[in-house]
């Protein structure tokens, strides 16, 4: 009786499991991520009056909390590494974690957790560049036509497609740094900001028809056999899943969370794994359970207190 309890216990796991990957696999983070931000990043230039105001509020937006999650990944590596610190590379990965050079982990380290004490980072490097980018790019977008915005997402399609060809024919260190800069991914971002130039004509539309946009992106990643790759990610399949959340978004403006905690999710989700590998907590679904737990609550705990300062300094930075 108990064998068969627990028989079943487990399959029911290992259903929730394939539902679990079936969802990750559907909902790429990455391609979300960055159409959602070319989409705010838009909007926020618009209400920037000059580039030092804008800086001043991205930087306010995205490292506060960043460095309050470098220094808990920094001290759950000096509490459970049970390998020799070597002190200096380990100040030098504090500064990289952050700046810009995320993508950094000194030798000694990856034998923490699964080999990066933070790999979700790499892509603040990416944005970081965007936010700079997009300022110049508004200043020439910003306006044109509509043959001029699909001949721009074109031509940044066909360098996203083509960046991986790039991998035979560079030396391998440098085209590990090329794949850490914007313009391998600078076609997602720009898809945001189309999305956000022309909102009154395409919003309405996925407002209205965001479930059907939902369907046929389901079919066509789990049910069509084709697409074009673009590194990691697929063309359709992430233009269909952005363009269905973006319609979802709008077509339920009451199911807007109180307190936004995306971002220290994203912040803490691997510090959180890491320690739990490192402690050799990855056998049972409870494992998961408080995993998931305990990136809620860092999430919480640094929205409400590093993210409101952050936001305070945000909204001076307005003012002034």
């Amino acid at each position: 009786s108990n064998f068969g309890t627990f028989a079943e216990a487990k399959g029911i796991i290992s259903v929730i499991v394939v539902i679990l990957n079936t969802i990750f696999e559907f909902f790429k983070g990455v391609p979300l991520f960055y159409c959602m931000s070319g989409f705010l990043i838009w909007d926020s230039i618009e209400r920037s009056n000059t580039f030092r105001e804008y800086a001043r509020k991205r930087i306010f937006r995205v490292y506060p909390e960043l460095w309050g999650a470098v220094v808990a990944s920094l001290i759950s590596i000096i509490v459970i590494y049970r390998e020799k610190i070597i002190w200096l590379k380990l100040a030098l990965f504090g500064i990289t974690q952050g700046t810009v050079l995320q993508f950094w982990t000194p030798d000694f380290l990856r034998g923490y957790g699964n080999g990066t004490p933070n790999g979700a980072l790499w892509t603040i490097c990416v944005i970081v560049q965007f936010y700079v980018v997009c300022w110049f790019i508004h200043k020439v977008l910003k306006g044109k036509s509509l043959w001029t915005w699909c001949t721009v997402l074109i031509c940044s399609i066909i360098v996203g497609w083509a960046s991986p060809i790039l991998e035979s024919k560079l030396p391998t260190i440098v085209y590990k740094l090329y794949s850490q800069t914007v313009i391998p991914y600078v076609w997602l971002f720009l898809v945001g900001c189309f999305m956000a130039e022309f909102y009154d004509q395409i919003i309405p539309t996925l407002k209205k028809y965001w479930w059907m946009v939902l369907l046929i992106s389901v079919i066509w990643i789990f049910l069509v056999p084709f697409d074009i790759s673009i590194g990691l990610y697929s063309l359709m399949g992430s233009l269909l899943c952005c363009a269905a959340c973006f319609g979802f978004a709008y077509a339920f403006p009451r199911l807007n969370l109180r307190t936004d905690i995306s971002y220290g999710i994203y912040l803490y989700h691997m510090v959180v794994i890491n320690i739990f590998v490192q402690l050799g907590l990855t056998d049972n679904f409870g494992y998961f359970i408080g995993a998931a737990v305990i990136i809620f609550i860092c999430a919480f705990i640094s929205t409400k207190t590093i993210g409101r300062m952050g936001l305070k300094l945000k909204t001076k930075a307005k003012i002034e």
